[in-house]
C-alpha cells in the first residue's frame, strides 16, 4: 500500500530506482487516471496521467516525502486539465463549471491530504477575491451549494443574473493557475 512508503524508499525514489518509481506509478496511476477521466474525453486522460508520471520523473529529486509526490501529481493533472480546456476554449462552459465543481467538492483525491485541501481552497478563495462584487458573491454561494433560486432571492437578482454571473466567474478563474 501507498502509505507505507518509508524515507528509504523516497530516497530510493529520488535517485531514481526503477522499482521505486514503479511503486509510486502503480500506487497512484488508477486514481490518477479517474480523477482525469471525470474532467476529459479517455484519450485525453490518458495523455494527462502519461504527462503528470513523467513529470514527476523529471522532478523525483524534488520529492521529499508521501504527501509532496501526492501534492505533485495532483496539482500537475490539474493544470494540464485547465491548460487542455483553456485551448478547447470554444467547447462548452458547462464543462468548465463541471471542472470547478470537481476541483471544489468531489475531493476524493485530496481527503487523504488535508494541506493539499487546504491549498487548493485558499487558491481559489484568491482567485474569487479577483472577481467583480456580484461575481464573486454568486460563486462564493455557488460554492456553499446554494441553489439558484435562493441565490437569486437572497441577492435580490433574476436567476437569468445569477448564470450570467456564474459564466463570467467561469470565464475568468480558468486564467488563474492554482501554484505548486
Amino acid at each position: 500500500m501507498y502509505t507505507d512508503l518509508t524515507s528509504d524508499d523516497i530516497h530510493a525514489f529520488q535517485k531514481g530506482r526503477d522499482k521505486a518509481f514503479t511503486f509510486v506509478y502503480n500506487s497512484l496511476k488508477a486514481n490518477l487516471y479517474r480523477y482525469c477521466l471525470k474532467q476529459v474525453k479517455k484519450e485525453d486522460a490518458e495523455d494527462i496521467t502519461a504527462e503528470v508520471f513523467f513529470a514527476l520523473w523529471k522532478n523525483r529529486k524534488k520529492m521529499k516525502s508521501r504527501k509532496h509526490i501526492i501534492n505533485f501529481v495532483y496539482l500537475t493533472a490539474t493544470h494540464r486539465v485547465i491548460d487542455l480546456k483553456k485551448e478547447k476554449r470554444s467547447s462548452d462552459l458547462v464543462l468548465d463549471a463541471d471542472m470547478m465543481a470537481l476541483l471544489l467538492k468531489d475531493k476524493h483525491y485530496i481527503k487523504e491530504d488535508e494541506q493539499l485541501a487546504r491549498l487548493v481552497m485558499s487558491e481559489v478563495q484568491q482567485m474569487a477575491d479577483k472577481l467583480p462584487d456580484q461575481c464573486r458573491r454568486v460563486f462564493k454561494y455557488l460554492l456553499a451549494d446554494m441553489p439558484i433560486a435562493e441565490i437569486a432571492k437572497v441577492m435580490n437578482i433574476t436567476p437569468a443574473a445569477v448564470y450570467e454571473q456564474r459564466s463570467v466567474a467561469i470565464k475568468k478563474l480558468p486564467e488563474f493557475h492554482l501554484s505548486v
